[in-house]
């Protein structure tokens, strides 16, 4: 219970000073340069982004091996998802100049092609795990290959009235894995070779955190390599079937066009609930740079307060606040 309680807090507290440097590494980009400052704040970010990768993997490593885990169970749709993944991963396949496609089964064609409400095209499930999975596949599909393309694929492999056995795949035409290597790849702390893990980074713990959310939903994964020509890491998941979300409602679609009404008229205001001053700032100066009205909220009563005295658009609120 204590190593559990420690690791939420840990997690909390490492978290938000990368929040900062991250944010306002970001921020300092946007300003005028010369090249050699530019240069150095490039550093600072991309390193700043691979240190809070590294933390995420062992901080969900520990959640997980703790059993902080829980899965959620909504509806969602796969193309929903992957169009997800592709729009997180493609700043880096363009940067690297390579090809990032999504490949539609004929299986599932008519789900990616029909109607936005038919009812096949949706899933009970986690689809934060899901993205989660995909998205470090992806990213390490990218990360490893130079040339050529990744294509991330969604098929059908068996259908009933009340679910269906999916398979989710990204594939690459990367630098491969040794055959020896494999067996341990989704091993704790394990990576396919110590020279790579120099060049490219990691913690070896990015397939092993797949491997248990995959399993926690009931699926399996794997992987298919050659040295020198490329991979594809797959993994199947029954899932049940569900209805689409509901449309809008008559009475909703109208609260909906006065708010986008109003919002033209008046810069978007938002409560921003964040006891970090570092963060504050940070946070300020980006809604600023994106034309909105922030007010800060210092502690979790006083964003209570607030969000009950004016009329917000959003309210972004950090998980872990004094006093509430």
């Amino acid at each position: 219970r204590l190593k559990s309680e420690f690791l939420a807090h840990a997690s909390h507290e490492i978290r938000s000073p990368m929040s900062a440097v991250i944010g306002g590494a970001r921020i300092l980009k946007d300003t005028p340069l010369n090249e050699e400052q530019r240069d150095y704040v490039e550093t600072i970010a991309n390193c700043s982004d691979i240190l809070l990768t590294l933390i995420n993997d062992i901080l969900d490593f520990s959640k997980i091996e703790a059993g902080k885990i829980e899965l959620e169970r909504a509806p969602f749709s796969p193309e929903a998802v992957i169009r997800d993944v592709i729009g997180i991963v493609a700043i880096k396949s363009h940067e690297k100049r390579i090809g990032l496609r999504r490949e539609t089964d004929p299986s599932v064609a008519r789900w990616f092609l029909g109607d936005m409400t038919s009812v096949a095209r949706w899933f009970l499930g986690d689809m934060n795990r899901i993205r989660q999975v995909l998205i470090n596949l992806a990213g390490n599909a990218v990360k490893f290959t130079e040339t050529g393309e990744v294509v991330i694929s969604f098929s059908l492999l068996s259908e009933s009235d009340a679910g269906a056995m999916v398979r989710f795949s990204v594939r690459d035409t990367g630098i491969g894995i040794q055959p020896d290597r494999i067996a341990s790849l989704f091993e704790p702390f394990s990576q396919a070779d110590a020279a790579i893990t120099r060049q490219y980074g990691g913690t070896g713990l990015g397939l092993t955190i797949c491997k248990r959310i995959v399993e926690m939903m009931g699926g399996e994964i794997g992987v298919r390599s050659e040295a020198g020509v490329g991979s594809e890491f797959r993994f199947t998941l029954p899932l049940e079937k569900a209805g689409a979300p509901a449309a809008p409602t008559e009475d909703a679609a109208a609260v909906r066009a006065a708010d986008e009404e109003r919002e033209e008229k008046a810069p978007p205001r938002i409560l921003l609930a964040e006891d970090n001053v570092f963060n504050q700032k940070i946070m300020q100066l980006m809604l600023n740079n994106l034309g909105c009205q922030p007010d800060v909220a210092g502690t979790g009563r006083e964003a209570v307060r607030m969000l009950s005295e004016n009329r917000y658009d959003l309210v972004l609120m950090d998980i872990e606040m004094p006093d509430m």
